[in-house]
């Protein structure tokens, strides 16, 4: 079965968090230099648990990430913060690809005149 949470969330063998806009409040567009500065504040470490010192592990330490993606108590972090800075990130990242191909397109075609013109 599916273990419902109180704020929306659920667990079915895989947690998933509460993200339906009826809960939210304040809703605004990251921008993508928010998320540019908080993605390369963030540092990534090799780990185990202490009750668990044979599996290695990678991620974030809670109390080490910027405050963008850090937890009221700074006790864990969420995955789907992350995912969301890395998400803007890329697509910002595909906006600046873009613009510099047609910019480069511009160049090669003006050179391409001149050249022609000579």
């Amino acid at each position: 079965g599916t273990l419902a949470m109180q704020d929306g969330g659920s667990y079915n063998g895989t947690w998933n968090p509460a993200s339906s806009r009826s809960i939210k409040d304040e809703i605004k567009e990251l921008s993508v230099e928010d998320a540019k500065t908080a993605l390369l504040n963030l540092a990534a470490k090799r780990y185990c648990y202490k009750k668990n010192r044979q599996d290695e592990r990678v991620g974030f330490i809670a109390e080490e990430v910027p405050q963008l993606v850090a937890s009221l108590r700074r006790s864990n972090v969420s995955e789907m913060d992350i995912a969301a800075l890395l998400t803007r990130v890329v697509q910002g990242q595909r906006t600046l690809l873009k613009e510099q191909k047609e910019k480069l397109q511009e160049i090669n075609l003006r050179i391409h005149i001149m050249e022609n013109n000579r």
